[in-house]
Protein backbone atom coordinates (compact mmCIF):
# COMPACT_ATOMS: atom_id res chain seq x y z
CA UNK A 1 0.00 0.00 0.00
CA UNK A 2 1.42 3.51 -0.92
CA UNK A 3 1.54 6.28 1.59
CA UNK A 4 -1.03 8.84 0.48
CA UNK A 5 1.03 11.97 1.28
CA UNK A 6 4.53 9.82 -0.16
CA UNK A 7 3.18 11.94 -3.85
CA UNK A 8 2.82 15.06 -2.27
CA UNK A 9 5.87 15.24 -0.14
CA UNK A 10 7.90 14.21 -3.85
CA UNK A 11 6.54 17.44 -5.75
CA UNK A 12 7.42 19.60 -2.49
CA UNK A 13 11.05 18.10 -2.59
CA UNK A 14 11.54 18.20 -5.87
CA UNK A 15 10.36 22.15 -6.48
CA UNK A 16 12.68 22.79 -3.27
CA UNK A 17 15.44 21.36 -5.59
CA UNK A 18 14.77 23.17 -8.50
CA UNK A 19 14.42 26.55 -6.40
CA UNK A 20 17.31 25.71 -5.06
CA UNK A 21 19.46 25.13 -8.72
CA UNK A 22 17.42 27.93 -10.18
CA UNK A 23 19.06 30.26 -7.18
CA UNK A 24 22.59 28.62 -8.14
CA UNK A 25 22.26 30.27 -11.84
CA UNK A 26 20.37 32.94 -11.36
CA UNK A 27 22.43 34.07 -8.97
CA UNK A 28 25.52 34.45 -11.22
CA UNK A 29 23.44 35.83 -14.07
CA UNK A 30 22.26 38.88 -11.83
CA UNK A 31 25.60 39.71 -10.82
CA UNK A 32 27.01 39.91 -14.06
CA UNK A 33 23.79 41.62 -15.66
CA UNK A 34 24.31 44.20 -12.76
CA UNK A 35 28.22 45.28 -13.53
CA UNK A 36 28.44 49.14 -15.11
CA UNK A 37 29.77 49.38 -18.31
CA UNK A 38 33.24 50.69 -18.99
CA UNK A 39 34.09 53.82 -18.20
CA UNK A 40 34.31 56.31 -21.03
CA UNK A 41 38.03 55.66 -22.87
CA UNK A 42 39.85 59.15 -23.45
CA UNK A 43 40.12 58.98 -27.76
CA UNK A 44 43.65 58.28 -27.79
CA UNK A 45 43.40 54.88 -25.72
CA UNK A 46 39.82 54.21 -27.07
CA UNK A 47 41.19 51.94 -29.73
CA UNK A 48 43.40 49.85 -27.59
CA UNK A 49 41.06 48.70 -25.11
CA UNK A 50 39.30 45.84 -26.41
CA UNK A 51 43.23 44.94 -27.39
CA UNK A 52 44.09 45.32 -23.88
CA UNK A 53 41.26 43.57 -22.43
CA UNK A 54 41.76 40.50 -24.92
CA UNK A 55 45.17 40.15 -24.03
CA UNK A 56 44.19 39.93 -20.31
CA UNK A 57 41.36 37.52 -21.04
CA UNK A 58 43.93 35.37 -22.79
CA UNK A 59 46.22 34.80 -19.95
CA UNK A 60 43.47 34.14 -17.26
CA UNK A 61 43.26 31.28 -15.40
CA UNK A 62 39.57 31.89 -14.63
CA UNK A 63 37.70 30.67 -17.46
CA UNK A 64 34.56 33.22 -17.27
CA UNK A 65 36.24 36.86 -16.11
CA UNK A 66 34.70 39.91 -17.01
CA UNK A 67 37.13 43.01 -17.74
CA UNK A 68 35.60 46.34 -17.20
CA UNK A 69 37.78 49.83 -18.50
CA UNK A 70 37.81 52.13 -15.22
CA UNK A 71 40.79 54.07 -16.30
CA UNK A 72 44.65 54.30 -16.78
CA UNK A 73 47.99 55.61 -15.55
CA UNK A 74 51.28 56.58 -17.20
CA UNK A 75 54.82 56.61 -16.36
CA UNK A 76 56.91 58.31 -18.97
CA UNK A 77 56.39 56.54 -22.28
CA UNK A 78 54.77 53.51 -20.36
CA UNK A 79 50.99 53.54 -20.32
CA UNK A 80 48.67 50.91 -18.25
CA UNK A 81 45.04 50.24 -19.12
CA UNK A 82 43.32 49.52 -15.97
CA UNK A 83 40.27 47.43 -15.44
CA UNK A 84 38.24 45.62 -12.98
CA UNK A 85 37.59 42.22 -13.08
CA UNK A 86 35.41 39.71 -11.77
CA UNK A 87 35.23 36.21 -11.82
CA UNK A 88 32.28 33.76 -11.83
CA UNK A 89 29.99 34.04 -10.05
CA UNK A 90 30.65 37.63 -9.86
CA UNK A 91 30.19 38.85 -7.14
CA UNK A 92 33.54 40.21 -6.19
CA UNK A 93 36.21 41.98 -7.44
CA UNK A 94 39.91 42.68 -8.30
CA UNK A 95 41.94 44.77 -10.52
CA UNK A 96 43.54 43.82 -13.58
CA UNK A 97 45.83 45.96 -16.03
CA UNK A 98 47.56 45.60 -19.45
CA UNK A 99 50.09 48.32 -20.03
CA UNK A 100 52.56 48.95 -22.82
CA UNK A 101 56.11 49.91 -22.82
CA UNK A 102 55.99 52.33 -25.16
CA UNK A 103 52.65 54.22 -26.73
CA UNK A 104 51.14 53.56 -28.71
CA UNK A 105 51.38 49.77 -29.08
CA UNK A 106 53.15 48.27 -31.96
CA UNK A 107 50.16 44.89 -31.56
CA UNK A 108 48.28 43.31 -29.28
CA UNK A 109 51.13 40.65 -28.11
CA UNK A 110 53.08 44.39 -26.81
CA UNK A 111 50.82 44.36 -23.67
CA UNK A 112 52.42 42.74 -20.56
CA UNK A 113 49.94 43.01 -17.42
CA UNK A 114 48.51 41.41 -14.04
CA UNK A 115 45.67 40.07 -12.52
CA UNK A 116 44.17 40.28 -9.24
CA UNK A 117 45.68 43.63 -8.44
CA UNK A 118 44.61 45.29 -5.07
CA UNK A 119 47.13 48.38 -5.64
CA UNK A 120 47.62 49.95 -9.21
CA UNK A 121 50.05 52.35 -9.00
CA UNK A 122 52.04 49.95 -6.16
CA UNK A 123 52.27 46.81 -8.57
CA UNK A 124 53.03 48.78 -11.46
CA UNK A 125 56.60 50.43 -9.50
CA UNK A 126 56.75 47.23 -7.59
CA UNK A 127 56.24 45.06 -10.86
CA UNK A 128 56.95 46.88 -14.13
CA UNK A 129 59.11 50.48 -13.96
CA UNK A 130 60.98 50.50 -10.52
CA UNK A 131 61.19 54.01 -9.23
CA UNK A 132 58.93 55.53 -11.58
CA UNK A 133 55.91 57.43 -10.26
CA UNK A 134 52.45 56.15 -12.01
CA UNK A 135 49.97 59.25 -12.15
CA UNK A 136 46.99 59.73 -13.84
CA UNK A 137 47.42 59.92 -18.05
CA UNK A 138 47.35 63.41 -19.55
CA UNK A 139 45.72 63.68 -22.62
CA UNK A 140 47.88 62.99 -25.80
Amino acid sequence: MTDPEARPRRGRITITVIAIVGGFLLVPVAARAAIPADEPAPAWVAPYVDQARASLASNDDAVLSDFRFIGTRCAGDSVAILFERRTFPYLTSTGAYAMSGAWPPSEPAAFGGALDVEDFDQSLQDDWVPRQTWHPCEPK
